[in-house]
Formats: structure tokens, C-alpha cells, sequence
């Protein structure tokens, strides 16, 4: 019998001996949630000093709209405090 050696999971690094297409998942949750987290984009504020983003799935027409929606209403609130001439983000 040939059995896999254990190695950590892809996605949390739980050991195992489990294999999808040869790379070591532990479970179907863990396949699913790295595909996710692989799959999704990330958009991120260029100002200085500000950790703002947003996470999105690029191919889900609603979660992308949304995001860019966000992104705008971030970058007006950089306009607007610049407009104000103060140096609030």
C-alpha cells in the first residue's frame, strides 16, 4: 500500500495525509476557503499612513461594484479633509 506522508494543509497547516491534484488540503472547507481567499482581490488606499481596503470577489459582479463603491466614498473622504486643509485621512 502506498500512503501519503503527512504534511501540513495548504490552508491552515493542520498535518495530513490527505492530497487534492497531489497538494495536502485536510478537508473540503479548507479547499474552499483558500480558492476564496485566492480568488478575491484586495483594494487599497494609496495615501500614507492609511491601512484602509477592501476585499472583493472580482468575479461576482455585485461584491465588485460594491467594492469600487467603497473605494470612491473613501477617496472623497481623502478630498474633502484635503479640501479642508487639514491633514486628517
Amino acid at each position: 500500500m502506498n500512503e501519503a506522508e503527512p504534511k501540513p494543509c495548504r490552508h491552515c497547516g493542520t498535518e495530513t495525509t490527505q492530497r487534492a491534484s497531489g497538494i495536502p488540503y485536510c478537508s473540503m472547507d479548507c479547499i474552499g476557503a483558500r480558492r476564496r481567499e485566492k480568488d478575491n482581490e484586495v483594494l487599497e488606499c494609496p495615501y500614507p499612513d492609511c491601512d484602509w481596503k477592501q476585499v472583493y470577489d472580482p468575479e461576482n459582479g455585485l461584491s465588485r461594484s460594491i467594492a469600487y463603491t467603497n473605494a470612491e466614498e473613501h477617496r472623497e473622504e481623502h478630498r474633502s479633509a484635503l479640501a479642508a486643509g487639514g491633514d486628517e485621512q
